[in-house]
């Protein structure tokens, strides 16, 4: 019996010995951080970042809504949106009576990559036993930090998922387009468009030549009440001009900026707005004036979630 207590003895006083080691080498804070770099431009994730609507798509674990805000959980922990700052989100991160604030850092790398850093610092208890179960705690963060970047890279290094449409570089296909402009006192109906094309369409069949491609439209909102309209057919030459026809030379063989898409005018404008901040993010200039192609025919489609069209930016 007495070689029984005196283990328990020794057992104690190792323990008790561990504790005041621990209470006065263990650290009174714990900084939890992980990096991960990948290719994406920065100011477009950060633009995509911006909308925690978004974050579902990529983030590792549930999303849900506290009131107002929207809620990430991963793991033990949850995540809501603090602040944000440049290049920066705040994010207040829970788990149980736990709370602290973790930075969510954006950092530009050369090549059109992006170092993105998960960081926060603990404040530790004076309380040797409650410190240990804090380091612990920072442990489990980290590797949550780890999982939620390697989310965020994965969904992101598609540039489809940071843009929301696929762009894609081409060479300009054709040399030459038959066109015809109006300007109008008001917004010009699908009507007066389509009878435009087939102005264009009637002369190109009237000199002989062959279409090489879907109708071209450029529209521009010149005032409250003024609305220019340029449509145009690529054909294989050059054709004679009249007063309303116009004949006009592409550069064929140049940079082009091309994406697909399906849906109805806003979805067109969505795109084309995500294109013109693909052309500023990567610096590029744009030579010519932007078009749709109109692949599907508005008038034979009336759904206008169906219309199938093709964005097109001249550009070097």
């Amino acid at each position: 019996m007495r070689i029984a207590y005196k283990k328990i003895w020794i057992i104690l006083s190792l323990l008790i010995a561990g504790v005041l080691v621990a209470a006065f080498t263990l650290p009174l804070q714990s900084n939890v951080k992980e990096t991960i770099q990948f290719s994406a431009n920065t100011d477009a994730l950060f633009r995509q970042l911006l909308r925690d609507t978004t974050w579902h798509h990529w983030w590792p674990g549930k999303t849900g809504s506290t009131g107002q805000k929207v809620t990430f959980n991963q793991g033990e922990f949850t995540f809501t949106f603090e602040s944000i700052l440049l290049n920066t989100f705040v994010l207040t991160t829970t788990s149980d009576s736990f709370s602290t604030n973790s930075s969510l850092q954006l950092i530009p790398e050369a090549g059109n990559k992006v170092t993105i850093t998960l960081i926060t610092g603990i404040q530790l208890d004076k309380n040797p036993i409650t410190r240990i179960k804090l380091l612990f705690l920072s442990t489990r963060l980290k590797d949550s930090y780890k999982k939620i970047l390697w989310g965020l890279s994965y969904y992101f290094t598609n540039q489809r998922n940071l843009y929301g449409i696929d762009i894609k570089e081409l060479k300009v296909p054709f040399e030459y387009v038959t066109t015809i402009s109006q300007t109008f006192k008001h917004k010009p109906s699908l009507s007066e468009i389509y009878l435009l094309i087939d102005q264009v369409k009637n002369y190109i069949k009237k000199e002989g030549a062959e279409e090489k491609g879907y109708p071209m439209l450029y529209t521009d909102k010149m005032s409250s009440e003024e609305y220019f309209v340029q449509v145009g057919i690529p054909i294989e030459k050059s054709l004679p001009e009249n007063e309303k026809i116009k004949s006009k030379w592409m550069l064929k063989g140049g940079n082009i900026l091309s994406a697909e898409i399906v849906g109805n005018r806003k979805v067109i404008k969505d795109a084309v707005r995500q294109m013109e901040y693909y052309i500023q993010d990567n610096h590029r200039n744009v030579v010519a004036i932007s078009y749709e192609s109109l692949i599907t025919n508005r008038l034979e489609q009336p759904d206008s979630n169906k219309w199938v069209t093709r964005i097109y930016f001249p550009v070097i």
